[in-house]
């Protein structure tokens, strides 16, 4: 029967495994990502920290429609439009 391995080696061995192999494997996403593949550019983006960062709320005191509707239900009715 063959013995548990120790988990400490193994971690050990694979760290120095992916170490080894890293410069590759980034080089075959950077090419994989240049031919068009969006989860490969999509994970060396995040990898690097180059997330999208999502974009400003629009104007911070413009009322958005829901709380047009909200404010319209609150009043009762609606304000009428000129005939």
């Amino acid at each position: 029967m063959p013995s548990t391995p120790n988990l400490s080696e193994v971690t050990s061995q694979l760290h120095e495994a992916i170490l080894i192999a890293a410069p590759k494997i980034v080089e075959t996403n950077i090419d994989q990502a240049k031919k068009g593949s969006y989860l490969h550019a999509k994970f060396l983006f995040e990898f690097a920290g180059l997330q999208a960062i999502p974009p400003e709320a629009a104007d911070a005191e413009e009322e958005s429609l829901a709380q047009m509707l909200l404010r319209e239900l609150e009043n009762g009715e609606p304000d009428q439009a000129p005939s």
